[in-house]
């Protein structure tokens, strides 16, 4: 893992690799890569954390050093913790292996959360539960993840070739018209496409894509293979 800093004090950063002792775990083939829906930071940015679909770590991002290991028991039901209010069932993973300790005991309960431990979003709780596990909800249907991660845009690519409902906030708020679709990088013939700006869909099991926006959620890029892309502005609808 390396970081790209584009920020006042340009730089390239090295992870530490992760601890030697760590678990080895035999991974699924297609599940082995994170993306960019499991991939993400701490709320101001001192920590990062990653999975796949076999493990997950954290990181410092401040001197690079490993934190901790997680196994990821379902890929599909693992999201980066969002740390906001939601009052969806989840579990909290313990980690298999630490090497800093800014870490709080875990849980892996049935546990809600509440609105007053959701406003506690500094780093120092994050780091504590970087990843949940939303099996205990996984029944309640695609909602689940949306109103999990709240104003982020997700898109679901279950059908790539029609048009693709956006969840936003817990609920569908529009379709992508079928010129529109991010292209799905898993298809052939796609080098034609000449200059593209677009986001192209990973592998993901859960078939849910967090489309590149803003900061609220409420711009968002789409392209799929038209020849420019357009920015899909939806502050005044939600």
């Amino acid at each position: 893992m390396t970081l790209i800093s584009v920020s006042d004090d340009p730089h390239v950063q090295l992870l530490a690799s992760p601890d030697p002792s760590t678990p080895s775990f035999h991974p699924s083939s297609w599940l082995a890569v994170p993306h960019r829906r499991t991939l993400g930071f701490s709320p101001v940015a001192r920590y990062i954390g990653a999975f796949d679909g076999v493990s997950a770590f954290t990181w410092s991002t401040e001197s690079g050093e490993f934190i901790a290991c997680y196994r990821v028991t379902n890929f599909s039901s693992w999201i980066m913790n969002p740390t906001v209010p939601t009052t969806r069932s989840y579990l909290i993973p313990d980690p298999v292996s630490t090497r800093l300790t800014p870490l709080a005991e875990g849980d892996t309960a049935d546990v809600h959360l509440s609105g007053a431990d959701a406003a506690h979003d500094s780093d120092g709780h994050w780091i504590k539960h970087p990843f949940l596990d939303l099996s205990p909800s996984m029944h309640e249907g695609l909602d689940v993840y949306s109103s999990v991660t709240g104003r982020t845009p997700l898109l679901w690519t279950g059908n790539i070739s029609e048009e693709l409902p956006i969840w936003f906030d817990g609920r569908t708020e529009f379709t992508v018209p079928r010129q529109y679709p991010p292209v799905d990088f898993r298809a052939s013939g796609i080098n034609h496409l000449g200059a593209w700006y677009g986001d192209r869909v990973p592998s993901d099991a859960t078939n849910l894509y967090r489309l590149r926006s803003s900061k609220d959620g409420t711009r968002f890029l789409l392209q799929g293979q038209t020849a420019v892309p357009i920015v899909v502005d939806i502050s005044q609808v939600v």
